[in-house]
C-alpha cells in the first residue's frame, strides 16, 4: 500500500502521536521497518530478524539508530512548538 493511502487508515488520538508516527515514516527504509514491526505490530526482535531476513543483532542495531534518530528529530519539532 503506497504511504499516503496506508497514513489515511490510521487514527492517532494525540497530535504528538501523529508527530510521531510522521517521524518513523521520514526514516530510512531499514530503520522505519525495524521501528514499525518492533513497536506498531508488536513483533519481537527474533521475529523482525526472520522477517527482514537479517541477524538479531542487525535488528537490535536498526532499532537503537532508529530510536537515536527519532530522538534528535523530535526534541527539533517538539522545541519549536
Amino acid at each position: 500500500m503506497p504511504l499516503q493511502g496506508y497514513l489515511e487508515t490510521i487514527s492517532f488520538e494525540t497530535a504528538e502521536e501523529s508527530e510521531l508516527f510522521s517521524e518513523v515514516m521520514k526514516l530510512k527504509p531499514k530503520y522505519r521497518q525495524a521501528i514499525h514491526l518492533y513497536y506498531f505490530e508488536g513483533y519481537s526482535t527474533a521475529e523482525i530478524a526472520d522477517i527482514l531476513h537479517v541477524s538479531q543483532s542487525a535488528v537490535t542495531t536498526r532499532l537503537a539508530r532508529a530510536r537515536h534518530q527519532l530522538k534528535e528529530n523530535l526534541q527539533e519539532v517538539w522545541h519549536d512548538e
